[in-house]
């Protein structure tokens, strides 16, 4: 039998910050039970990775309230220190379907941006995707909506 392979600690790490923070965890109680399950996670990263978590609760779904035209504000950005390509991300919910008739398929794709794009824009960039990228994307978009808008900070730790 082979040896189950674990995810490194990181990405596990802040797969599970939400449900700490539901259950209304502090930071440095996560910390400590992370430290006793995960040797090779860093105290400083971890904070780092909580405090961009945390952010993102917080302003998740603030997209979807933004006018089709107007630029995000500063309070509508969840800002990470993640090492993102591009200063902005966008997170958007697709709703597409492989023919019609078919049951839908719902995926969430993330666009990065070196400048901010209104709702409208990351519509089109997303709709330009999917006809760009047949091979990726072989069903038919019927729907893409603007869910969370990320903006990348300069990490302490770097």
């Amino acid at each position: 039998m082979s040896p189950v392979k674990r995810i490194s600690p990181r990405p596990e790490g802040i797969l599970s910050i939400p449900s700490a923070i539901e259950r209304g965890m502090s930071a440095s109680a996560w910390v400590r039970e992370r430290i006793s399950l995960d040797k090779g996670y860093r105290k400083t990263i971890m904070l780092a990775d909580w405090r961009s978590v945390a952010q993102i609760e917080a302003k998740k779904d603030t997209l979807k309230y933004v006018r089709k035209n107007r630029y995000p504000t500063a309070k509508e950005y969840a800002e990470t220190e993640w090492p993102w390509q591009a200063e902005y991300a966008y997170k958007i919910q697709t709703r597409s379907r492989i023919r019609p008739g078919e049951p839908i398929i719902e995926r969430f794709v993330i666009i990065e941006s070196d400048i901010p794009l209104t709702p409208l824009e990351i519509v089109q960039q997303t709709q330009s995707r999917w006809v760009e990228r047949p091979e990726e994307y072989p069903e038919m978009l019927e729907i893409a909506i603007p869910i969370t808008a990320y903006r990348r900070v300069p990490s302490p730790i770097e």
